[in-house]
């Protein structure tokens, strides 16, 4: 539009191309405990990376002390079949 306002009226119209940018995306506290709670009622994800998603701000000794926790919380973990 400001190409033909330029070229139709004569103005001065300074055409510039816009940047537009896009604020990154926050999800809230619910939102990321659902989507924990049903990729680890599929098992699609590991008790390891659910906690990493539930607390991105814990450091590696962090995560290792809190899959400790939990795996210890919820009992002995039964071994994989064998094939």
């Amino acid at each position: 539009m400001l190409a033909v306002d330029r070229v139709v009226f004569g103005r001065q119209t300074v055409i510039e191309t816009p940047v537009i940018v896009w604020p990154e995306p926050h999800a809230t506290a619910m939102e990321i405990a659902q989507t924990l709670t049903m990729l680890r009622t599929a098992e699609a994800v590991s008790v390891e990376t659910a906690v990493r998603m539930a607390q991105p701000d814990l450091d590696e000794e962090g995560v290792t002390a809190e899959v400790a926790r939990i795996r210890s919380e919820s009992g002995p973990s039964l071994p994989e079949p064998a094939l």
